[in-house]
């Protein structure tokens, strides 16, 4: 084996070890990123819900003139 193949296994070893880690580090980053886009569409989705839940509570009243005319208001005013 001589003095190369004494050093090359470990050489390879510790190779293999840190693309390892670094595979594992990129890993982790596109979690943590992946979760905070999460974090934020959710928050989207909350803010958009809050909003048809108070277009539908203009607009659900629609038995006379007046209440039309309150949800158009309402409706004009987002």
């Amino acid at each position: 084996m001589g003095r190369l193949g004494l050093w090359a296994i470990p050489a390879v070893a510790v190779v293999a070890l840190g693309l390892a880690a670094q595979e594992q580090i990129e890993k982790q980053v596109l979690i943590t990123r992946g979760s905070e886009t999460s974090a934020q569409q959710k928050e989207q989705q909350l803010q958009e819900m809050e909003k048809n839940r108070k277009m539908l509570d203009a607009f659900a009243e629609r038995g006379s003139l007046a209440d039309l005319e309150k949800a158009m208001e309402a409706y004009g005013t987002r």
